[in-house]
């Protein structure tokens, strides 16, 4: 009988060279913050975890959560104003494209125990959460599930969370994602989900290289949650959701919320698509900085 090998950190990317590639194009986005910024590495049981750290220390501390390949990078259009007023950590998620380096897979069922590993990492009690779509789910998860860390949670367009991914969504986002990711194919599905918004060159070629450099990796498969889990979320919640949204319905995702969510604060914004934290800053950023004050 033989032992078991340990588990071991393993790139996710296809090859070194293009790791290389992709981490030029991070390094670019990034750039864009234009503010002082920290990396950090947090080891946890699911890997090592890649961080961005803005804002002053001692500042109440906000944990900031990208959507489904992205990461901490994408934060630009934001953490100028969320670093004036609070202590910022935007997180790679494991699994995704980014600098984190992942050692076992974060499911459905163990993302929470990986938030917390993170926070006693850093050496955080409470935070406030802002996540946009997967990572809009992480965060109500995470509020579901460990409302003891949570100060206030934030949530940006997010995934599957009050109602199924529409299946226009997942018709679109196969053929791309799942079967033959190729550039031009990537640029039009990109489009399609952005309701034709011209988004930051230097972040649009960023995703692209995000899934066209690196190895499929198994899926944080989000799903609804029920209204039992919904009537429990006790701590203080924002929904900003964009009325151009193409994952769901926008308008029974803000009955839903308002339905079940005690006190939760929830707004359409008309204009917006799913990229409403760049398509949409200014109020996003003051939305979040009113609410996360009070």
């Amino acid at each position: 009988m033989t032992n078991a090998q340990p588990l071991t950190p393993t790139s996710i990317f296809k090859s070194p060279e293009l790791e290389k590639q992709y981490m030029e194009a991070y390094q670019a986005v990034l750039d864009l913050w234009n503010i002082p910024h920290t990396a950090l590495d947090i080891s946890t049981h699911f890997g090592s975890t890649h961080l961005n750290a803005a804002g002053p220390q001692g500042a109440p501390t906000m944990l900031l959560l990208p959507g489904f390949g992205a990461n901490s990078t994408m934060w630009f259009p934001n953490i100028a104003a969320l670093s004036s007023q609070f202590r910022v950590y935007a997180i790679d998620t494991n699994g995704q494209p980014g600098k984190s380096i992942p050692l076992q897979p974060l499911t459905p069922s163990n993302n929470s125990e990986w938030i917390a590993e993170l926070m006693d990492g850093l050496g955080i009690t409470k935070a406030h959460l802002v996540g946009i779509s997967l990572g809009g789910w992480l965060a109500l998860r995470f509020a579901i599930h460990r409302p003891d860390r949570v100060s206030r949670v934030v949530l940006l367009d997010p995934a599957a969370s009050f109602e199924g991914m529409s299946f226009a969504f997942l018709r679109h986002s196969f053929l791309p994602f799942m079967v033959h990711p190729t550039r031009s194919g990537l640029v039009k599905y990109f489009r399609w989900m952005t309701g034709g918004y011209h988004v930051n060159e230097k972040w649009g070629e960023l995703m692209l290289l995000g899934i066209l450099n690196t190895r499929p990796q198994p899926p944080i498969r989000a799903t609804a949650f029920s209204d039992k889990e919904l009537q429990q979320v006790q701590t203080p919640c924002m929904l900003l959701i964009g009325g151009r949204s193409v994952i769901y319905d926008p308008q029974r995702v803000y009955r839903r919320a308002r339905k079940l969510i005690p006190g939760i604060q929830a707004e359409v914004i008309p204009d917006a698509s799913h990229a409403l934290n760049a398509e949409a800053a200014d109020l996003v950023n003051s939305r979040i900085l009113k609410f996360c004050q009070t």
